[in-house]
């Protein structure tokens, strides 16, 4: 075993992802040790004005 770093790489689950959501402080920051650690690669940020409830009053959220 040499002394240099290894790389994870993501379990193999029979298929791929095209999709999932996290909620993140830093979007750019976290995608990119998420490639880093697990290989993602991206597209092209969206985004997104949305109208959500939270505790009890409507709020217009800008999603990426």
């Amino acid at each position: 075993m040499s002394g240099g770093p290894s790389r994870r790489s993501a379990p193999s689950l029979g298929r791929t992802f095209s999709h999932f959501g996290y909620v993140v402080d830093d979007l750019e920051a976290t995608a990119g040790r998420w490639s880093d650690t697990f290989g993602f690669e991206w597209a092209p940020v969206q985004r997104r004005e949305r109208s959500i409830r939270m505790e009890g009053a409507e709020q217009s959220v800008d999603w990426r």
